[in-house]
């Protein structure tokens, strides 16, 4: 078992989607990483957080079957664009809060980076605006996703794995330590196996990224049993 990996940042930071920057989280070759390591051709992959579809659009490529659910309307229409067309692609334009996951088939893996956020975040980034009324968001965070990953555990197969693409957040001096507490809340429904470290080789600190100036995620690998 391959625990960590040293690669090359390719994604495009200054993607924009209705001129708002994009910032697109899970790197091309981790995703090829892992939907090689826990999928096999033909398998049903699942990923509630779509975002700009790297996800889906390398399942896709790899001959895996794949559902995507993305909350925003300019995100989801920018896959369905962008993505080729085909029956092996299943979209979703919904909150993953409210999606009937009965519905959906079993998944043989859920391949996922959910959006990211800080212990001292204004927002809850997993409801709207006008929902983040909460005196402590960061927990209603949390909290939210252990709610959508309950929802997912009903249609995940057993012996399948859950993988979450994360990170540990530090800028302006503060450090907030989402990824293990991703790990520690997710561990209370499947069973945490290890994590995958990896480093970018050609990242650079600058203001322009300078809040997620670590060199380095973590991918989170889980069981359901």
């Amino acid at each position: 078992m391959r625990s960590f990996y040293v690669i090359n940042k390719k994604n495009d930071y200054n993607k924009k989607i209705d001129n708002v920057e994009i910032v697109e989280c899970t790197e091309i070759d981790v995703a090829k990483i892992i939907l090689n390591q826990f999928s096999c051709e033909g398998d049903y992959i699942l990923d509630p957080f779509m975002g700009l579809g790297t996800i889906i659009s390398i399942a896709n490529e790899l001959k895996r079957k794949c559902y995507g659910i993305e909350i925003d309307t300019s995100r989801y229409n920018y896959v369905c664009n962008s993505t080729k067309t085909t029956k092996a692609i299943t979209l979703i334009n919904e909150d993953a809060l409210n999606v009937d996951f009965k519905k959906l088939p079993k998944f043989d893996l859920c391949f996922t980076s959910p959006p990211f956020t800080w212990e001292w975040n204004v927002e809850n980034p997993l409801r709207e605006k006008d929902q983040n009324y909460s005196d402590n968001l960061y927990n209603d965070y949390l909290d939210d996703l252990l709610k959508i990953f309950t929802n997912i555990k009903q249609n995940m197969k057993t012996d399948s794995y859950i993988v979450i693409d994360s990170g540990n957040v530090c800028f302006s001096g503060k450090n907030s330590t989402l990824a293990w507490d991703i790990k520690k809340k997710l561990s209370t429904l499947f069973k945490f196996q290890y994590e995958i470290v990896f480093c970018w080789k050609d990242k650079k600190i600058n203001n322009k990224d300078k809040h997620f100036c670590y060199q380095h995620s973590y991918c989170l690998v889980f069981k359901n049993y």
